[in-house]
């Protein structure tokens, strides 16, 4: 994904409103039995990082994580910006450097932008 993609994403992703968001059944369930704290998942609207754009049932969805650590933790939640739902939620330890990652099961081989607005 380059920068000018990066920054499309993320700017579709702030374009909506906070209180616009909804959380699937499956999401809401996530959220309780993690016992994610509200105003820590929150801190995904201060300044995420975006880990992945893909897109699923024709939706355009982003992996979002967030920069600010709580007990050793970020959350990071899947957003999808088609639907406006959050899909799902969870918490990543800090030190989770994904070593064992194959980026290229990442990689998105098309122009996002292009795509995006195909959906």
């Amino acid at each position: 994904m380059t920068e000018l993609e990066r920054e499309f994403l993320l700017r579709e992703f702030f374009k909506i409103p906070l209180q616009e968001w909804s959380f699937t059944d499956y999401s809401l369930k996530r959220f309780k039995q993690r016992g994610i704290d509200p105003v820590h998942f929150l801190t995904l609207w201060k300044n995420p990082s975006l880990i992945e754009y893909h897109r699923k049932s024709g939706t355009n969805r982003i992996l979002l994580r967030s920069n600010i650590p709580r007990k050793g933790y970020e959350v990071c939640a899947v957003f999808d910006l088609t639907n406006i739902k959050i899909v799902t939620v969870w918490l990543n330890w800090v030190g989770n450097k994904h070593q064992n990652l194959v980026i290229e099961a990442y990689s998105f081989k098309d122009d996002i932008m292009e795509v995006f607005h195909s959906a």
